[in-house]
């Protein structure tokens, strides 16, 4: 993370472990709930992102750990198909989101409040500001705004939608990440500009 320094190093091998095919799963997913999925040298600030192999204390990582306004929100603990996502698994989750690094910014005070795990077939939820000990089964990740919700937070534009490159054109593309940016930023006389920008190539032939 560029504002966090160290968070992005370089992508680990492990991705191309026993569990790549649960992993493919799983950023599918997450694409479709509207994260951007990213490599830790990947991540650009300010955007709705979940970060593969996010650095976790005593040098571990953490499978996914996913960000809105450049505060971490929930970890996702990624497991093979065949693993049954149990104690084992809910331990070292909740062992990620209880001990967080010092530089990571976040929404709650010494905690990541929202786990997950899921082995691509299935999710796991649990939200360790509900008291509630069990986990949840749910059948889609939650979307960034869903998230926000869970933890009582709200973010005036960090949770914007992925934008979907679909047929729009590199320069359209491009156009509205930077719109979005500039709002992100500060400068909201533009989102009037964005919204009308999103209307007109939402209705464009190419």
């Amino acid at each position: 993370m560029r504002s966090h320094r160290t968070i992005l190093c370089y992508h680990n091998a492990s991705y191309s472990s026993p569990g790549k095919k649960a992993r493919v799963k799983i950023d599918d997913k997450l694409n479709r709930a509207g994260w951007y999925v990213v490599d830790r040298g990947e991540y650009v600030t300010q955007t709705t992102s979940a970060i593969r192999e996010a650095l976790a204390q005593g040098n571990k990582e953490s499978d996914y750990l996913l960000f809105i306004d450049n505060k971490a929100i929930p970890v996702l603990e990624a497991k093979r198909a065949d693993n049954p996502l149990g104690e084992d698994v809910e331990s070292q989750a909740e062992n990620y989101a209880r001990t967080p690094l010092s530089w990571y910014g976040l929404w709650e005070n010494g905690f990541i409040p929202l786990v997950y795990m899921s082995n691509g077939e299935k999710i796991l939820f649990k939200n360790l500001l509900s008291g509630d000990e069990d986990y949840v089964e749910i059948d889609t990740f939650h979307t960034p705004k869903e998230m926000l919700r869970l933890i009582k937070h709200s973010s005036e534009y960090g949770a914007l939608p992925k934008l979907e490159k679909q047929s729009l054109r590199d320069c359209q593309y491009n156009a509205e990440i930077n719109f979005e940016k500039s709002i992100k930023n500060g400068k909201k006389k533009n989102l009037a500009v964005l919204a009308t920008l999103r209307e007109i190539l939402g209705g464009i032939s190419l």
